[in-house]
């Protein structure tokens, strides 16, 4: 299932930093009921040798045109975000509690929540296209010839991005599920759009924004919508929706992007 929530400044207008991602993600766990968060956050889902949080959200996707300024994005008016999950649970226990609380922090700055709308991710048939609302992360951690580890991040044009993606994807429906997929998904890469860097707690994460063909079981496909793609989701990264005509490719119009985006 996912939400969109509305929400605008409490103050006059907010500044978006490249922290939002890890001040949101905080956010959200600390409007779960504390039992639910505390199981998400420290145990997740076991799909084989790591767990899974299954959450993800998008950027924040504000109205209106946001003003650069040192540190990052501000903005005066509405905005929205959208979280989802494939546990029916987390998305209740988040809708409730915001709902009733009327706000969140995140990091320093108070939004008043104006709106939250519940949708069904269902998807009918075996196709499915895709955008993204927040950058897809693909990597692979392999060792230099003295021994140390380094991270490998792949980009739409590669294959290992599309496999990466059918592989995680089967990953999750696993962990929810508790049984493999029929089959995996076929991957296709329509259009490819700009590359993000994040810092995120000290680790530097490379993403790419793009628009993608899903082919495969409904089930993955919903899943797609419902956990995101690729790795990361639940720092934010791997996002996406059903694609339309006339949508920026390189994430959502009028987003607030980081100033640490490339």
């Amino acid at each position: 299932m996912r939400l969109t929530v509305e929400f605008e400044p409490a103050s006059e207008s907010a500044l978006l930093t490249g922290e939002f991602p890890r001040q949101f993600q905080a956010s959200i766990y600390s409007t779960l009921d504390p039992a639910l968060a505390e199981h998400v956050h420290n145990t997740g889902f076991p799909a084989e040798k790591r767990a899974l949080r299954m959450i993800v959200f998008s950027d924040v996707i504000v109205r209106g045109r946001p003003q650069r300024e040192a540190g990052g994005l501000r903005f005066r008016g509405p905005a929205s975000i959208v979280v989802a999950s494939p546990v029916r649970e987390i998305i209740d226990s988040y809708a409730t509690s915001l709902l009733k609380a009327g706000k969140f922090r995140a990091g320093s700055e108070l939004f008043h929540v104006m709106g939250v709308k519940c949708d069904d991710s269902q998807v009918e048939g075996e196709h499915l296209e895709v955008r993204t609302l927040s950058p897809i992360v693909t990597y692979s951690t392999l060792l230099r010839p003295d021994g140390r580890k380094y991270t490998c991040y792949f980009q739409p044009g590669e294959g290992d991005f599309r496999r990466l993606i059918a592989e995680n994807l089967a990953r999750k429906y696993s962990a929810v599920y508790g049984r493999e997929p029929e089959r995996s998904v076929e991957v296709e890469v329509r259009r490819c759009g700009r590359m993000v860097i994040r810092n995120f707690k000290g680790t530097v994460v490379k993403g790419w924004h793009c628009e993608l063909a899903l082919h495969g079981p409904k089930e993955l496909l919903t899943l797609a919508l419902d956990a995101g793609l690729g790795s990361k989701n639940a720092q934010g990264w791997g996002c996406v929706a059903r694609a339309a005509s006339g949508h920026d490719v390189n994430g959502p119009r009028a987003s607030a992007r980081q100033s640490s985006s490339a």
